[in-house]
């Protein structure tokens, strides 16, 4: 700051500025970890310590969910996959031709039904 005071231009503004000063301070002191982190070696963890994920699926409770999916009426289910393929609850409503109000009920009592179905099924 001390170096920065003689571009002060404004006086009046000092506490503006000093305030513009330290953001900006912070966010190139942030950018500069970031690419440190980058550029850091890794740690040296052994590969053995990592836990390893499951690489066989629970054929029951795929059976379950298939189950499940089958019980659903097919808006009920394509409303899902939309859902699960990650579109917003506005472009959904937009495609289905309904508002945001009656998809979101629509939703939860698709997803309800199926939970009952895959309990039931499990």
């Amino acid at each position: 700051m001390v170096r920065a005071l003689p571009r002060l231009t404004q006086p009046a503004q000092f506490e503006a500025w000093l305030f513009r000063l330290a953001r900006n301070t912070s966010i190139d002191h942030l950018r500069r970890q970031r690419w440190q982190r980058l550029f850091s070696p890794l740690e040296s963890e052994s590969h053995a310590e990592i836990p390893e994920t499951p690489s066989e699926v629970d054929h029951e409770e795929l059976d379950a969910l298939r189950y499940a999916l089958s019980q659903l009426k097919p808006k009920d289910r394509a409303l899902l996959a939309l859902a699960q393929e990650g579109h917003s609850q506005i472009e959904m409503a937009d495609m289905e031709g309904i508002t945001v109000v009656a998809l979101k009920t629509r939703l939860h009592r698709a997803r309800e039904q199926l939970r009952q179905y895959y309990e039931h099924a499990s």
